[in-house]
């Protein structure tokens, strides 16, 4: 059974490049939405109902901090897994208490894949992957 994967992320390019290799490395895992605010991810969430979602903590509208508790309530049977470019110890911590599964670098793209797998299957809350 596919994976589906809803991707937030203020980059069209991230999410294209997602994409690609999501499709190249993951072929059981689908694509079902994709968002750059954390307005558009709530409603659009909700309806699709992933299994995982990618967050980026810099959206357009709000820090994806701020989303993260809504979100969590909105789809309670999803997991979220958070990247930024820039994660500091408190920072990274508070993201794993308001409720997501796991936080990575976002210049860590080489481990994406395997923390999207991770978040998604047997990973324990609070996955925390630099």
């Amino acid at each position: 059974m596919a994976r589906r994967l809803f991707v937030t992320d203020p980059s069209p390019v991230f999410r294209e490049s997602l994409r690609n290799l999501m499709e190249a490395e993951a072929p059981n895992w689908v694509i079902v939405g994709e968002a750059a605010t954390g307005v558009d991810t709530l409603a659009s969430a909700r309806r699709l109902e992933p299994d995982v979602i990618l967050l980026e903590r810099h959206l357009e509208d709000e820090d994806g901090l701020e989303v993260l508790p809504r979100l969590t309530e909105a789809c309670p049977d999803a997991h979220v897994l958070m990247i930024s470019f820039d994660w500091e110890p408190a920072t990274r911590q508070a993201a794993l208490e308001r409720g997501a599964r796991g936080v990575l670098l976002k210049d860590d793209a080489d481990h994406l894949v395997e923390a999207l797998r991770d978040v998604g299957g047997d990973a324990g809350p609070g996955a925390d992957r630099r």
